[in-house]
């Protein structure tokens, strides 16, 4: 499909007010700005000034909307600049769609848009084009696959995710697939799930494992978030804990939480350690084991000088007499259910 041509008009420079413009909520009609950080911005425009004036539109109420420049908007008015020259079009000179499009193609030419960013243009382009008209025009000039099932998630996203959600992915902080798993529960429950793992300020791996097991146990023991969550307040998290910083308990709930979700792995890892930990290895040796015991060998790790060390190395450890209780991570994770050291349990 060919593009849509714009002829812009010049427009007419006028000086509006930031404070005014940027108090109308119904000014953002064209908004695909989220999640950003003003202080570059700010500092070119306290040195030379706002050399690119925004663009606003004048619509049939009188009312004034912002096509483009949201953010110099923004930043202007943390430097305490009460006006701004901006090229101002009447309602007759630019109409919304086409508005919408100046916006769009500005944005593209000057930066690549965030995960929200992206759910927002896909959200206003709706209000002028049709689904299929979007996905085949609009959704590869975003860098997004053609598929109507993403349309659709990009969508569901922006109308449903909190603010909270939406700036951990604006910002890089969770991934796409953890917002999937987001999207799957209910309001509460998520809301409850995005407090809980702020406070313990998880990083984005830590934020995919929490929330993927959280929901996991709430599918399999039919409960809420809170109930799930408020057991590992109980256990871990009480005023006695002697867990005492941030990193400490972020590990302590993850362990807490895969110990429920995968209690025969658990068993097997703290079975394995704790054979492991009767072996007397050498210096720089150590030996991985496979978490769930879905690899049928373990590895081991050396690390040496030279070909006498290593000699020296590879003997204390094949003489060592508790090599002989390791048996095939399979037959180990077997004998779990026969030690009654399953958690929990």
């Amino acid at each position: 499909m060919e593009m849509p041509k714009i002829y812009l008009p010049l427009g007419t420079l006028k000086k509006i007010s930031v404070a005014d413009v940027l108090s109308d909520s119904n000014s953002r009609q064209y908004l695909m700005s989220f999640g950003f950080d003003l202080d570059e911005l700010k500092t070119s425009i306290a040195t030379v000034g706002i050399i690119n004036p925004p663009i606003l539109r004048q619509n049939e109420g009188g009312k004034i909307e912002i096509v483009t420049g949201y953010r110099r908007l923004r930043a202007a008015s943390e430097l305490h600049i009460e006006q701004v020259t901006s090229r101002v079009f009447l309602h007759n000179e630019l109409a919304p769609d086409q508005a919408l499009l100046v916006a769009l193609y500005e944005n593209l030419s000057i930066r690549t848009f965030n995960i929200i960013e992206k759910a927002l243009v896909l959200r206003n382009l709706s209000r002028f084009y049709g689904k299929e008209e979007i996905i085949r025009t609009y959704m590869p000039l975003l860098g997004l696959p053609k598929r109507d099932e993403v349309y659709r998630q990009y969508l569901e996203m922006e109308k449903t995710l909190s603010e909270p959600i939406k700036e951990a992915l604006a910002n890089g902080k969770i991934q796409m697939k953890t917002a999937e798993i987001l999207l799957e529960v209910d309001d509460n429950s998520r809301e409850i799930i995005s407090h809980f793992g702020s406070a313990l300020n998880l990083n984005i791996n830590q934020w995919h494992q929490f929330v993927d097991l959280t929901v996991d146990l709430m599918n399999i023991e039919n409960r809420p978030a809170s109930e799930v969550l408020e057991e590992i307040d109980i256990n871990l998290l009480k005023p006695a804990s002697t867990i005492s910083n941030l990193p400490q308990q972020a590990n302590a709930v993850l362990n807490f939480l895969k110990s429920k979700r995968h209690p025969r792995a658990t068993a097997f890892q703290k079975q394995i350690r704790k054979k492991l930990g009767k072996m007397k290895l050498p210096e720089g040796a150590r030996i991985v084991f496979p978490y769930y015991a879905e690899e049928p060998e373990y590895r081991l790790e050396v690390s040496f000088k030279d070909g006498p060390s290593l000699r020296e190395r590879l003997l204390k450890i094949a003489n060592d007499p508790m090599l002989h209780s390791i048996r095939l991570p399979l037959i180990e994770a077997i004998s779990v259910g026969q030690t009654g050291e399953i958690p929990g349990k």
